[in-house]
């Protein structure tokens, strides 16, 4: 296991005040319910649970603490607390760049782009505990630059070709064979694209951001970031999947979850749905970006992931 970057372990640690918010009984059940979400996404489970089930007394909240008690019961085992809450060594400059890599023995490897604020609704060290049941080896991937990892990583080079060929070094040191992609809004699209460049057997994308990026204000942004220029043509995706169709070789199996309701990340799946090898499932009534939550409540997110980890040749 390597160390983690700082910046993210800071992003990704329960605040003190969240722990203050639910030990002050003056405290309204608003903010309760706020801490009680969010030390709940940062892996501080059990305890929190004891403090979310005082609020059942509040009418006014018992939709959301029921659905937040179900997510709660889904994640129950994966509590932080159970064991080492900081499974890594956080340093301000990591030997490897801004990536976590957790071996698992295994010949399957998952890279994970988890979007601009280095977790997917739970936290970096949550989401390691909920893939370590697939047995896969894990190497988390962050944007310190916020560029949809155009720019690289940090301590990687400066130029996607430059991470691409790094990731593919790592994967080999501990003993790749079979390569998978994951991610989540602008990770989303990073998965998607660091999965067809480099040939990757599948990817998972939760709403991603497949147009957005080609938009002049996301171009400017990315501009600013990295200090390279990108055309919308250099971002779009689509003619990735048309080489890859041109050549007479398979893409990557790639599945894509959206919320129904939620017309920008409906528009992006649309872009790619035509291809062969892509699936969308949308999730009815939800307009949500982030819809990690709404898979743990429903008691998708680890069939979904068996699926993904799935080899068609086996199956």
């Amino acid at each position: 296991m390597s160390d983690i970057p700082e910046w993210v372990h800071t992003l990704n640690k329960p605040p003190e005040y969240a722990f203050d918010v639910l030990k002050d009984p003056a405290s309204s059940p608003e903010r309760r319910l706020a801490a009680c979400q969010l030390l709940m996404r940062l892996g501080i489970i059990r305890w929190t649970m004891e403090h979310l089930e005082s609020l059942r007394s509040h009418p006014e909240l018992t939709v959301r603490v029921e659905q937040l008690l179900a997510i709660g019961w889904e994640l129950w085992d994966t509590d932080l607390t159970q064991g080492n809450p900081v499974p890594a060594i956080p340093l301000e400059t990591c030997p490897v760049g801004d990536v976590w890599i957790v071996p698992a023995g295994s010949h399957r490897t998952v890279l994970v782009f988890p979007g601009r604020y280095a977790h997917m609704w739970v936290s970096v060290y949550l989401m390691q505990r909920l893939l370590e049941p697939h047995g896969v080896n894990v190497i988390h991937v962050f944007d310190a630059l916020d560029a949809f990892h155009l720019g690289g990583i940090g301590g990687m080079g400066n130029s996607l070709e430059a991470a691409q060929h790094i990731l593919r070094r790592l994967a080999a040191n501990i003993g790749t064979r079979q390569l998978y992609c994951f991610g989540q809004s602008s990770g989303g699209y990073a998965a998607l694209r660091y999965g067809l460049d480099m040939g990757a057997t599948a990817v998972l994308a939760f709403s991603p951001m497949v147009f957005q990026p080609r938009r002049p204000r996301w171009l400017a942004h990315i501009h600013a970031k990295t200090g390279r220029r990108f055309g919308p043509d250099d971002i779009d995706l689509r003619p990735l999947y048309r080489r890859y169709e041109e050549e007479g070789r398979s893409p990557p199996r790639t599945t894509i979850f959206c919320g129904a309701n939620n017309e920008a990340d409906m528009r992006s799946a649309a872009e790619l749905t035509d291809f062969v090898g892509v699936k969308h499932f949308t999730l009815n009534g939800i307009s949500a970006h982030d819809i990690t939550p709404n898979l743990l409540h429903a008691r998708l997110f680890h069939p979904i992931l068996t699926r993904f980890f799935e080899d068609p040749a086996e199956s």
